[in-house]
């Protein structure tokens, strides 16, 4: 999908893709049990009880199904419930089976950059309210007119740099609030995909500040050329480093990390005890 005129994103609104997924959802062919059974179960048994396994992502960027059927699906809450919400809960429960304590990723709807910043449909975590410490919504945030991997970008100016961090702050609040509603944790687990420009880099201070602001704890950043060489990163690094309350005893009210000074502050409530 690479090579396509319209771009990979824009490939996913054909119809094959969409009917590709439905199938999947709806298990044709029992293709849901063995995605659950081939895939994940086998994943859960390798990756048991293993220290360097953060969680399993029960799929990257999930399309919203046959749209051109069923035309409630090009509302991404509808494809949520419709589609994703069942499909999530019966991986869960496959794996489960398996590894009863590793955390469960669970991703929205996704229909391309501008699908992003649309509330979730999810009523539940795909375990329940029960598995709420061992589950995390799962997000992206980038911005469609700075990507180096889709046909409109990069066009990065100062203007358009103003956009994409209006519109990338308004995508995080819109998380934000989907993590309260579901009364879990959320781990941002892609952005980037930026341009090595000085207006690149400032778009991941930006928001590196805002993950900091909103107490995000968990971001993994998306590097479309990775050097794989230490003593030649990516001149991406030095914007990703960065100071950050990793463990509290208590409840974090704010934290703040300053690029150009290296200071780090963060404050936790205060208990005074009148006696």
């Amino acid at each position: 999908m690479d090579e396509t005129t319209i771009g990979w994103a824009s490939s996913y609104e054909t119809y094959a893709i969409g009917a590709a997924a439905q199938r999947m959802y709806d298990n044709r062919d029992n293709i849901r049990d063995k995605f659950a059974s081939n895939f994940w179960q086998r994943v859960a048994k390798r990756f048991k009880n293993n220290p360097g396994i953060l969680g399993y992502e029960l799929i990257n960027e999930p399309w919203i199904g046959d749209k051109w059927t069923i035309p409630a699906l090009r509302i991404p809450s509808s494809a949520d419930i419709i589609n994703l919400q069942r499909f999530y809960e019966y991986l869960n429960d496959a794996i489960r089976e398996i590894d009863n304590d590793t955390i469960i990723f669970y991703e929205p709807a996704t229909g391309g950059n501008y699908y992003d910043a649309t509330p979730v449909g999810f009523t539940h975590g795909p375990g329940g309210e029960a598995y709420n410490s061992k589950q995390s919504l799962s997000f992206h945030i980038y911005c469609p007119f700075i990507q180096s991997d889709v046909p409109i970008g990069p066009i990065l100016k100062n203007e358009t740099l103003a956009v994409c961090e209006g519109g990338n702050k308004d995508m995080l609040r819109v998380r934000v609030r989907d993590i309260a509603k579901l009364n879990t944790s959320g781990f941002l687990t892609e952005f980037g995909a930026i341009p090595m420009t000085e207006q690149g880099f400032e778009l991941i201070t930006y928001m590196m500040n805002l993950c900091d602001e909103y107490r995000i704890g968990g971001w993994t950043y998306w590097l479309l050329n990775p050097s794989g060489n230490f003593d030649d990163p990516n001149p991406e690094v030095p914007y990703l480093t960065r100071t950050f309350a990793r463990k509290i005893a208590g409840q974090l009210h704010a934290m703040d990390f300053d690029f150009d000074s290296k200071n780090f502050l963060w404050c936790m409530p205060l208990l005074i005890k009148l006696i």
